[in-house]
């Protein structure tokens, strides 16, 4: 049995997505020429011109040959395959393992090229994030090239096995110099916030002004309809557009791994009929947190977080938190919810009088519970 055989035969088989931008167009035939590749083969892509890239990626990389570039589209193909899984889950969450694999390469062609023959390959999993390069002998013509291509899908393929827990190596023609490592948490996560707004379209974008934006904070695990029926309301109901913010510190929650934070856009994405906008936080768990970090940015909520928040109990002075919101220039978007039985709506929340024009309310019912559709799993 190969390799990719025992992909298959994995029991469930992970997801794969695979984006190649240069070299590595051999592996999706590689993946595909199984019977049964249907079952983890999910998509590839092969963005190989510099815009192609950018649109694949939403941004432009500092560099389109290095180990970063590489990681990137492992990221991006990481989020193309959880989105498949969740498109295959027949309404239900998944819980699929993903892969996915970002390879870029200079490797060569008819004319000589400047600088070293390199290849890099990412995986991304929920195991983390390993990267693999090599420096290839260099060369020219078509013969070269062909070796260089032959030799960049067996190191993604190899990275793919590997990320699936299949033991195994390859053996590398005389000359070719190897490496492995494996990427920490925290590099990982910084290569998210880097770019930490993901917008309409796949766009990332590095900026820290929400200024036009309201921020609608919440786990999404997972997004429905409830979520999405918010967004919309507001929307409509206040002409302003909204961004699902999702905390990697949420409050009273475990903290959140880069692999967790990007399931979470997937969810996002695939609960809706609008592509939407996405905005990644951190440190910032207190609703007082996020409006010191985006001033004049608006904030939606449940009337059942806006009562903890004005309840003495939960620690800051109220009055001086309500005066540094609209110092900040925040205004709360607040949505009616059942508490104790009740429904209630910012109407009935002890507000003092002279802060109720921060908070707007939001008509409609929207309160589907993420709890109860993960079954407290």
């Amino acid at each position: 049995m190969t390799g990719v055989e025992a992909l298959r035969e994995l029991s469930p088989p992970p997801k794969v997505f695979v984006a190649a931008t240069g070299a590595g167009a051999g592996m999706q035939a590689s993946l595909w020429s199984i019977p049964g590749s249907s079952a983890f083969l999910v998509g590839a892509a092969f963005p190989y011109a510099a815009h192609e890239t950018e649109r694949f990626l939403g941004f432009r990389p500092a560099r389109f040959c290095d180990e970063e570039a590489a990681v990137e589209l492992a990221i991006a193909a990481y989020l193309r395959g959880r989105e498949a899984a969740l498109a295959d889950a027949s309404g239900g969450p998944s819980r699929a393992s993903v892969i996915g694999l970002g390879l870029t390469a200079s490797v060569a062609s008819l004319a000589s090229h400047r600088g070293d023959h390199r290849v890099f390959v990412a995986s991304l999993s929920e195991g983390g994030a390993t990267v693999w390069s090599a420096r290839l002998p260099k060369g020219t013509g078509e013969a070269q090239r062909s070796i260089d291509g032959r030799l960049a899908d067996r190191m993604g393929v190899r990275a793919i096995l590997t990320a699936a827990g299949i033991a195994g190596d390859e053996e590398f023609p005389p000359g070719v110099e190897r490496s492995r490592r494996e990427l920490s948490e925290s590099e990982l996560r910084a290569m998210l916030y880097r770019r930490p707004l993901f917008g309409p379209g796949g766009a990332r974008e590095a900026r820290t002004d929400a200024s036009d934006l309201v921020l609608f904070p919440g786990s999404f695990d997972p997004c429905h309809d409830g979520h999405r029926m918010i967004v919309e309301a507001v929307e409509r109901q206040h002409r302003r557009r909204v961004a699902y913010a999702v905390s990697a510190d949420p409050i009273h929650k475990p903290g959140l791994r880069a692999v967790d934070l990007l399931d979470r856009i997937a969810s996002i994405r695939s609960a809706g009929r609008q592509a939407p906008s996405i905005v990644l936080t951190e440190r910032d768990p207190l609703f007082i947190d996020k409006a010191r970090r985006f001033p004049g940015a608006g904030i939606a909520l449940g009337v059942d977080a806006l009562l903890r928040m004005l309840d003495p109990a939960w620690g800051p002075d109220v009055g001086q938190m309500l005066e540094t919101f609209r110092t900040l220039g925040t205004t709360f978007y607040v949505v009616g919810r059942r508490v104790d039985g009740r429904w209630t709506t910012v109407a009935d929340a002890p507000i003092p009088g002279g802060s109720r024009d921060l908070f707007k309310p939001v008509d409609g019912r929207h309160d589907i519970s993420s709890t109860e559709l993960r079954g407290d799993r």
